[in-house]
């Protein structure tokens, strides 16, 4: 069994929204701090200091106003992580957390690109 660790810029989505609207609502892992690990020169996404980015996206849907309750999230996925790569935890494909707004499931859903980053 093979899991891929996320790249900073990887894709996230979070479900549980509006089908009029933004469902699921898509975002990105970013940094949150200067101190990244990286693997051959690459950037990973850290649990210390990546999270998942979600922008402005609607919470609700109402036929007249049509799109409402719009809000933004930064996330960090509440799984155990046991995968450490130089003693740092890292986050994996399909680490998931809560939407605050929405009480859907957000997760990453791709490991940005890079194959070299895949753990066997």
């Amino acid at each position: 069994m093979s899991v891929n660790v996320a790249l900073l810029g990887a894709p996230c989505e979070a479900d549980g929204h509006p089908s009029e609207c933004s469902e699921p609502a898509t975002g990105t892992i970013e940094s949150t701090d200067d101190a990244l690990l990286s693997i051959e020169g690459t950037d990973v996404a850290s649990h210390d200091t990546a999270v998942q980015h979600f922008p402005s996206h609607a919470h609700d849907y109402d036929p007249d106003d049509g799109c409402i309750a719009l809000q933004s999230h930064d996330l960090t996925p509440d799984q155990e992580h046991l995968l450490t790569i130089n003693g740092a935890s890292v986050m994996l494909v399909e680490d998931s957390t809560t939407d605050p707004g929405s009480g859907g499931t957000a997760e990453i859903t791709d490991d940005g690109g890079n194959e070299i980053l895949t753990v066997e």
